[in-house]
């Protein structure tokens, strides 16, 4: 879960750092690599805490 987290903090970080640093907010390679970031962290936090609350409610 800490992954993915990281993946998706890691993905904005890296699109507001670099399009600050460089003044390119609408860089497609920026782009790429953020979205990649940001869709696999979301994704994987999301199917984390759907497979915690189903075993939670199993558990019952």
């Amino acid at each position: 879960m800490y992954i993915c987290a990281f993946m998706l903090i890691l993905g904005l970080a890296f699109y507001f750092g670099w399009s600050a640093a460089y003044s390119a907010w609408t860089d497609m390679g920026v782009y790429a690599v953020s979205i990649m970031l940001i869709c696999f962290g979301a994704f994987g936090t999301w199917t984390y805490y759907n497979i915690d609350k189903e075993n939670k409610a199993n558990a019952k």
